[in-house]
């Protein structure tokens, strides 16, 4: 019989460990079996030998076991890494030094993915340790320091939301001052919207009488520019959002970026 087909056909099932823990029992029953079947059969005045086919018996159903308990170890293995794997990377965004509001958003996302996922990530580790625990009911090795990895499993888990409480009232200590901040680059930023604007109505692709070639040139070095300002517009928003104050508009900008696009296709 094949055992990977047989495998597989089991996987489609979709087996909870109930099913797992069921046939790898199965298995370690004809084991006993196979061993409680005395070494000599009398037969009238014959005597069969019977280790050899009790030795075959019993390979062939350790190999049975081996598949399934390789496959399952595997499964649990790869489960488990993928949460140590999200963990360190949680850990490693919120160690990062504050700056600036790039920053605070960085950390505020890691901070939601945290709260979102906690439940989820808490209700993995239970079936994660049952596998293993089913493993080593039935007798399947394990490395030591693969069985550390998940004896520390919750206990990490734990430090990271305790980063996590660390980090976010960090935020709130410095939510003042990044306010402040904010609320002091918008206010430059208004004013620069504003010469922008002056400056390419005066001096951009638009004034008559441009040799195409002028225009052309003229429009990629304000096309840079604006982008320049894109970036910070953009920024600026979501810091407003962020701390819940009403978002800016810079009409100037807007304008620019019509009138920007429009001879993009022109030129383009």
């Amino acid at each position: 019989m094949d055992k990977q087909a047989e495998y597989k056909k089991f996987m489609s099932t979709e087996p909870d460990l109930e099913a797992f823990d069921n046939e790898l029992k199965k298995y370690v029953d004809m084991e006993a079996a196979i061993h409680a079947i005395p070494a000599v059969h009398h037969i009238g005045c014959m005597s069969l030998e019977t280790n050899p086919v009790k030795n075959s018996l019993r390979s062939e159903a350790q190999a049975w076991k081996l598949q399934y308990s390789k496959n399952l170890h595997a499964q649990a293995r790869d489960e488990m890494q993928e949460l140590q794997d999200r963990m360190k990377d949680y850990s490693q965004k919120l160690e990062r030094k504050v700056n600036d509001l790039d920053d605070v958003r960085d950390v505020m996302a890691v901070l939601k993915q945290i709260r979102d996922r906690e439940s989820q990530i808490e209700y993995q580790i239970v079936p994660i340790e049952e596998k293993y625990h089913l493993l080593a009911k039935n007798g399947v090795h394990v490395d030591k320091e693969e069985t550390d990895d998940l004896n520390h499993l919750m206990e990490s888990w734990k430090r990271v939301k305790t980063q996590a409480g660390v980090a976010s009232d960090k935020l709130i200590e410095m939510q003042t001052e990044l306010k402040d901040t904010l609320k002091q680059n918008v206010k430059d930023f208004v004013k620069d919207a504003k010469n922008f604007r002056t400056d390419f109505v005066n001096n951009g692709p638009m004034i008559q009488g441009l040799a195409p070639m002028d225009a052309a040139e003229r429009l990629n070095k304000y096309k840079r520019l604006f982008e320049e300002r894109q970036r910070k517009w953009d920024s600026y928003c979501e810091g407003e959002e962020l701390f819940g104050l009403p978002i800016t508009q810079y009409p100037e900008l807007e304008a620019c970026k019509k009138e920007l696009e429009l001879l993009d296709k022109l030129y383009g």
